[in-house]
């Protein structure tokens, strides 16, 4: 993981029901960045966004594999 940004906006419980929303907001040569929404109804209750780097079993930066490019 490179880089987490969180806003908190609003409290859940712990009864709540919550929805929780991803989705892939941009892909670089060695990056994928991820944005999430975590809400209660209409009320959003966190976003934050998330980068992550690919990096190889001995951790050097790679390439963003082919297959989740697609």
């Amino acid at each position: 993981m490179v880089h987490i940004d969180c806003r908190y906006r609003a409290s859940a419980r712990y009864d709540d029901e919550i929805d929780i929303v991803t989705r892939i907001a941009k892909i670089t040569a060695a990056k994928i960045i991820h944005e999430y929404e975590i809400r209660r109804g209409d009320e959003v209750l966190v976003q934050a966004t998330v980068t992550l780097a690919v990096i190889d079993k001995n951790g050097r930066l790679q390439r963003v594999p082919e297959a989740l490019l697609t």
